[in-house]
């Protein structure tokens, strides 16, 4: 079974829907929550923040290669997915 391009970036498209979707649900119901705003609250909250800033510089990698003006986006996103925390 062969993976052709558009295939993979539907799916990867489709796994960061999910992702960012359960992160910004987790996010919303720990602010949702109330009262004092400890360790474990801040850090989910930071973790809704880089899923969603990594999101929108995969989504930007994933531009399709044909398009016009769309080497500008792609180089943006390729610089802050190797600029995000955790990248080797």
């Amino acid at each position: 079974m062969s993976v052709t391009a558009s295939g993979f970036r539907t799916a990867v498209i489709r796994l960061i829907a999910v992702s960012f979707s359960i992160a910004a649900l987790l996010g919303i119901a720990v602010l949702l929550r109330g009262g004092q705003m400890g360790d474990l609250e801040g850090r989910i909250l930071l973790t809704t923040l880089l899923v969603g800033v990594v999101s929108i510089a995969v989504l930007c990698y994933l531009t399709p290669a044909g398009a016009p003006r769309s080497s500008a986006p792609s180089v943006a996103g390729w610089c802050s997915c190797r600029s995000s925390p955790g990248s080797s």
